[in-house]
């Protein structure tokens, strides 16, 4: 018999809220206003931002800009093309929406999509306009208040975007807010605005649980199993917040179908404790995916399996930590430990086989073509080193299986003794 938490998480997952039960209820957009950020912006992402204007009108400023975190960056850049879209989706928005929006939204966001699309002047006498250089012969247009000059893109769909946000922003926030706009387009370097809007946004996905690639290279550290033994001993605010709907439905699934010591003790949790774990395994994978290189755009397809290596990590480091697979004793590390220092735990032995590969491989006695590090090896061997060789070590580098049990880990060194044996009838003693 589940727990509270298993048994609730398991309901969420089933009956999680969707897009035409929100427009039924009686106030839809404090509905809306509550949802958790991550999840808002994967209802948008399953309808398509077209789709989803309704409800981009009942979302908070902070869950606009929070989308727009999200979806417009590609490492340290803006992704040009899908800040447009979301532009001219806001500007579908009704008055009162777009003024919220835009009041909260990043000062950097409009002036950076506008240097990128048009050119604006301002003239020491406006009756005396100069010819300016246009390879393009664009026309001057005067800014809704006369005081500048802008030249718009020469695509048309470009251009009238841009006429509609600057008219707008004229209309509804006011000539200051309009000069502001204009001033930073004209004036501001793109790499500067594009560098401060970075990193404000980088503090605020450290808020929805994405954090820096520094902190998340913190995971890889091993942990020995003294040591967190030790740490078992103090007192830790295991975390609050919320997680994301496919976080939910691939924890909900690792507890049904898997009969791994951490999947068994998952489901031994009270409320508080479960909660805090769904919180911090929600940090965990947005760890793993920042060391993959993923952007919160690409993570609803990465969940699952990302669950699914932390999970197994997991697992590995409970079982170190435990003495005969005991589940009370499990359950008392998981309402104990932070996640992460058992996940480190885990690495510790994931790191072990890396490190004799590497070994391996740097000595040169596994291979004899400097291309292919392991030449040597049959097809099964190599995807092994392959696989072992990866951020988060994997049985396979083909299918990317991750590790779950330390059972798995023991067949992976024996492996490897097998490989080092060979080496050693091959060179003789000396090699090794």
């Amino acid at each position: 018999m589940e727990k509270a938490w298993f048994g609730a998480l398991m309901q969420a997952a089933e009956g999680a809220l969707d897009y035409e039960a929100i427009f039924k209820a009686k106030d839809p957009g404090s509905l809306v206003r509550q949802m958790p950020e991550l999840d808002l912006y994967q209802m948008v992402q399953e309808r398509g931002l077209n789709d989803s204007l309704e409800l981009l009108a009942l979302a908070s400023s902070d869950q606009v800009q929070a989308m727009l975190d999200f979806e417009v960056w590609r490492g340290e850049h803006i992704a040009h093309g899908s800040l447009k879209n979301w532009l001219k989706a806001l500007m579908e928005l009704p008055d009162e929406c777009f003024v919220a929006a835009f009041e909260e939204l990043d000062p950097e966001l409009l002036p950076l999509f506008l240097k990128r699309h048009l050119i604006v002047w301002l003239f020491e006498d406006p009756d005396q306009i100069p010819q300016v250089p246009d390879e393009d012969e664009r026309p001057l247009v005067e800014s809704p208040d006369g005081v500048y000059h802008i030249q718009y893109p020469a695509d048309e769909e470009d251009s009238a975007l841009c006429r509609a946000l600057i008219e707008r922003v004229y209309e509804l926030l006011g000539v200051s807010k309009g000069w502001m706009m204009l001033e930073s387009a004209r004036w501001e370097l793109e790499s500067g605005m594009e560098e401060s809007a970075y990193r404000f946004r980088s503090a605020r996905l450290e808020d929805y649980g994405f954090p820096e690639a520094q902190q998340a290279l913190e995971l890889l550290a091993p942990l020995s199993v003294g040591e967190a033994k030790a740490l078992l001993e103090q007192d830790f605010a295991l975390g609050a917040g919320h997680t994301m709907k496919p976080l939910r439905a691939a924890l909900s699934r690792l507890g049904e179908e898997q009969e791994s010591l951490f999947a068994q003790a998952i489901k031994e949790l009270d409320q508080e404790a479960g909660a805090a774990l769904e919180v911090q395994l929600g940090r965990v994978v947005n760890s793993l995916a920042r060391l993959e290189k993923l952007e919160p755009v690409e993570l609803k397809e990465a969940v699952e399996p990302l669950a699914k290596l932390s999970a197994g990590v997991l697992n590995i480091g409970l079982e170190r930590l435990c003495e005969g697979h005991d589940l009370d004793q499990a359950t008392h590390i998981l309402e104990r430990l932070p996640i992460k220092h058992l996940f480190r735990v885990g690495m510790g032995a994931l790191n072990t086989l890396k490190e004799q590969v590497n070994r391996l491989q740097q000595d040169g006695l596994i291979s004899i073509i400097d291309e292919h590090p392991d030449s040597l090896l049959t097809s099964d061997q190599q995807d092994l080193c392959a696989g072992l060789t990866l951020t988060i070590p994997r049985r396979s580098v083909v299918s990317l299986k991750a590790f779950q049990t330390q059972e798995e880990v023991e067949e992976a060194a024996s492996a490897l003794a097998e490989i080092a044996y060979g080496v050693l009838i091959l060179y003789g003693g000396a090699a090794l």
